[in-house]
């Protein structure tokens, strides 16, 4: 953390010294916070959605575990204070053919 750490200023530097960068890194931690500045809330916001970006693996055409499977969604749920529900479908050869979000505000049926 010690290059995202460098980037804040000095009082944010001092508010975060102890923190997890998943803490950090949570929109709704600093976006409302005033131990960081405009600047900083700008920093951290870039430093998030290339995080995002980085770890997005949309180029996943077969899931064939478990594992797989969690770390093609995991990058979707960083930073996310509520639960919401995923759901991928794959076809009889184990390969992605839709990928669908829910909100937590939608109702599911389930047949």
């Amino acid at each position: 953390m010690h290059k995202i750490y460098s980037l804040l200023s000095k009082k944010a530097q001092a508010y975060v010294e102890t923190m997890e960068l998943k803490e950090v890194l949570n929109i709704l931690f600093f976006i409302n916070n005033e131990n960081f500045t405009r600047r900083d809330k700008e920093k951290l916001i870039a430093v998030h959605e290339t995080i995002l970006e980085y770890n997005t693996k949309e180029d996943i055409k077969e899931i064939r575990s478990p594992k797989e499977a969690y770390d093609f969604l995991k990058p979707k749920f960083i930073g996310n204070e509520q639960e919401e529900f995923h759901a991928i479908f794959l076809n009889t050869k184990k390969e992605l053919s839709i990928q669908k979000w829910f909100s937590k505000a939608q109702q599911i049926l389930v047949l």
